[in-house]
């Protein structure tokens, strides 16, 4: 089995854990175990909503770790890290559970569990 690491655009260095590929029978199995219904709709919002708040409290740690796998500034990231991971993810909670909710408040930081 073939492996690979992050490679710093700016400097061309390998960084990070080795990342191993996965075969076509992996990525197929992996496919069909994400297609499986195991999770009710309120449980996938609630998963959503964890994994957004997780992103969002780990922020400090994962901007760096994006600006040197993808050689973008600091602003970008936390642009890209606040509008596709945490707005995004919250407005799939939303529709998994079928709010018409206009505000993400709750998305960037409260704890409120509501949905």
């Amino acid at each position: 089995m073939t492996s690979f690491r992050a490679v710093n655009p700016h400097t061309a260095e390998e960084f990070g854990p080795e990342i191993q590929n996965a075969s076509q029978s992996e990525v197929a199995a992996a496919i069909e175990a994400a297609n499986a219904p195991l999770l009710a709709p309120a449980q996938r919002a609630q998963l959503l909503r964890n994994i957004s708040l997780a992103i969002e409290s780990d922020r400090a740690k994962i901007v760096p770790l994006a600006m040197q796998e993808s050689g973008l500034p600091e602003a970008r990231i936390n642009g890209e890290l606040t509008r596709e991971w945490c707005l995004q993810l919250c407005h799939s909670c939303d529709s998994v559970v079928g709010n018409k909710r206009k505000s993400n408040d709750w998305c960037m930081g409260s704890d409120d569990g509501s949905f």
